[in-house]
């Protein structure tokens, strides 16, 4: 999976209105918060070096995502979650590029300082399991909360 596509993929997942939201989805978009490293990436179609995979950097601000190759900025995305269903819910709207305004479906699960991703491309179905799936181009990400 080329680092566009990855990054167009997290920005989907990650695009939404999570602030303003209230109850559990306000404390757990406070989870998001913060700088994080992508530690393993998983496509059925695509894999990337551990070389690129260590450049790239996810950073939440609100209900915002920017995801950044080394010093290059890649893709900005907006996001909703929706943390009552089981599994939690993402979704991820694309902020540029050939997906811009395009939403990926999604879920998500933390687990300490790692956060785990698996979402499908734009109007695909929500995958209902964190594996990768080459019909709906699913992929998985991990990502490791950055220390300060």
């Amino acid at each position: 999976m080329s680092v566009r596509w990855l990054s167009v993929l997290a920005a989907a997942l990650l695009v939404g209105r999570a602030v303003g939201q209230e109850g559990p989805a306000k404390k757990e978009l406070a989870k998001f918060q913060g700088s994080w490293q992508l530690v393993r990436y998983e496509a059925a179609e695509e894999t990337l070096p551990p070389e690129a995979v260590a450049q790239i950097r996810f950073t939440f601000t609100d209900n915002r995502l920017v995801v950044r190759q080394g010093a290059k900025k890649e893709d900005e995305a907006t996001f909703t979650i929706d943390p009552t269903k089981t599994p939690k819910e993402i979704d991820i709207t694309a902020g540029k590029g050939p997906n811009a305004g395009k939403v990926s479906k999604g879920i998500y699960a933390f687990e300490g300082d790692t956060l785990k991703l698996c979402a499908a491309a734009p109007g695909q179905k929500r995958p209902t399991e964190f594996k990768s799936d080459r019909a709906s181009r699913a992929g998985v990400l991990v990502l490791r909360r950055e220390k300060k």
